[in-house]
């Protein structure tokens, strides 16, 4: 059975002809509280199209949005498995629900975490 779709590989390739896909990719050794995985861009929503996060231990982890003080969660909290993760490719990114917020990572236990993205700003 073929992966191919061709709704999803149209969205994809429309994207990519409006927007510029970025990529960041994070480390984490112990516990973290909002750190921040992808920056704000004034006037801008982030818009994730993939996240993969992956740990070594057994631990917790919240994809955040914050503007100034004011934080609301994305995703989570999920809770992987040892030597575990996750991967979500999104069909309909995931957006952030205010301009201007950041994207940030929470890790409630010591277990170390990678969180890699692919995103773009939109202005609508």
């Amino acid at each position: 059975m073929s992966s191919y779709n061709p709704i999803v590989t149209s969205l994809r390739e429309g994207l990519n002809t409006k927007y510029t896909t970025q990529r960041s990719n994070h480390n984490f050794t112990s516990a973290a509280t909002d750190s921040q995985i992808i920056a704000s861009s004034a006037g801008q929503y982030i818009n994730i199209t993939d996240l993969v996060i992956s740990t070594d231990e057994a631990g917790t982890v919240s994809v955040n949005e914050s503007v100034g003080t004011t934080a609301s969660t994305l995703i989570g909290p999920l809770y992987l498995a040892a030597d575990g993760g996750m991967v979500s490719n999104y069909s309909r990114p995931l957006k952030t629900s205010e301009e201007g917020a950041n994207v940030e990572l929470t890790i409630t236990d010591s277990a170390k975490v990678t969180v890699s993205t692919n995103y773009f700003y939109s202005d609508d």
